[in-house]
């Protein structure tokens, strides 16, 4: 019967092999060694018992196997991140050997898995053939819990089923909203928002709340024309303003938008209109179809001169136009008028009034000399005297 002290061997180290022989003889081995012990390497042996009389049957062989040097650990966790005293499940796991810390060298190995804190760790493998290279650090970091979020919109304000697009940034962890949603960024109707962000270690404080708004209907617009009436094809321009925004609105055929717009005769309103709807209606414009103008009136301050005096005509009637004069100039007066004939005519947009009355100035010429006589050139008492003018072709003052 043989041994061996060892089942493998590594590099150049060697197995001891012992054997007796239970009825005498010399121990004979395969490898042609005898005695025991003997030191062989890897390999396959057998032994017979040698004497006088014969050999004996070979032995049970014995195999001596190579071994193999173990590899390094891969070394998983359950987490990599602690919070507080929290600790962590490292698990290292060899292909060949037995795992240990690394630095440890040949001593026990450490019970696994091991529960650790914060910390870099590593591993090694080792078996009958050695010591494996050290694992890849493991690193174990202190976790801290988030701070609160900040969030954005891309709008305040929404209209029924409008709605906005909020976000919220977290420095570490994840975000989450008050209403459960972990979804960043979302679509949302108005309201109130908060949101937390959460790690490992907790939850962080709330996040300064987001308030969307439903937004109001605008306000009313104010609008005016430039001119009240309008002759022909002509157009009047209309203006508005939206007080508090929005589209201004005309009630035109087709809908025109904006100001100013161009317009003929009729009734105008308009409205602001926004996504949240439309104002009320504004003030109302008219613009009428003018006529042409009624002929004026003249009146002449005087119609007779005398010498080189002058009078003041003066137009009535002229509503809405202009009058202008037969011998020249405009206004509803002329003045420094001298001896004539004249008339006007009011023009407007619309055209040229029919002629007025004529007025006609004359102008009379300076009597002549006359003379003065008397029947007496004396009176007594109550006695009167008689004087005549002869001569005189106007009256006499």
């Amino acid at each position: 019967m043989i041994a061996s002290n060892k089942t493998s061997v590594c590099g150049t180290e060697k197995a001891t092999l012992t054997g007796n022989c239970p009825t005498g003889g010399i121990l004979t081995w395969s490898n042609g060694q005898t005695g025991s012990p003997i030191s062989v390497g890897a390999g396959t042996y057998t032994a017979t018992c040698v004497s006088t009389c014969g050999v004996s049957g070979i032995s049970i062989p014995v195999v001596i196997g190579t071994g193999v040097p173990p590899t390094a650990p891969v070394i998983s966790a359950n987490k990599t991140t602690v919070c507080g005293d929290e600790k962590v499940v490292l698990i290292p796991v060899c292909s060949n050997g037995i795992p240990k810390w690394a630095g440890q060298g040949s001593q026990a190995p450490m019970p696994l898995p091991g529960p650790v804190g914060e910390g870099t760790y590593s591993f090694v493998c080792e078996n009958e053939c050695g010591i494996s290279p050290a694992s890849s650090p493991i690193v174990i970091t202190k976790g801290t819990v988030p701070t609160a979020p900040v969030l954005a919109t891309n709008k305040t304000s929404v209209c029924d089923t409008e709605q906005a697009t909020i976000s919220g940034t977290c420095t570490s962890g994840t975000l989450l909203w008050s209403d459960g949603s972990t979804v960043n960024p979302r679509n949302v109707g108005a309201g109130t928002y908060t949101a937390v962000c959460t790690n490992a270690c907790g939850s962080s404080l709330s996040s300064l709340p987001l308030v969307i708004n439903r937004g109001p209907v605008p306000g009313a617009p104010t609008i005016a024309t430039n001119t009240a009436s309008i002759c022909g094809t002509a157009k009047a321009t209309l203006t508005g303003t939206c007080p508090t925004g929005g589209t201004l609105t005309w009630n035109t055929t087709p809908v025109q938008t904006g100001s100013p717009i161009l317009a003929g005769a009729g009734t105008y309103t308009a409205t602001c209109v926004n996504a949240c709807g439309a104002s009320s209606v504004s003030n109302t414009v008219t613009i009428t179809t003018g006529v042409k103008p009624a002929a004026p009136v003249i009146t002449p301050a005087k119609s007779v001169l005398c010498g080189n005096e002058t009078t003041t005509l003066t137009a009535t009637g002229c509503i809405d136009g202009v009058v202008y004069w037969s011998g020249g100039g405009t206004g509803t007066t002329k003045t420094n008028v001298g001896a004539g004939t004249y008339t006007a005519t009011c023009v407007n947009a619309c055209g040229t009034s029919d002629i007025s009355n004529t007025v006609t100035i004359t102008k009379e010429s300076t009597p002549a000399n006359f003379t003065i006589s008397t029947n007496k050139s004396v009176v007594c008492g109550t006695e009167k005297a008689t004087i005549t003018a002869t001569g005189c072709e106007g009256g006499i003052v």
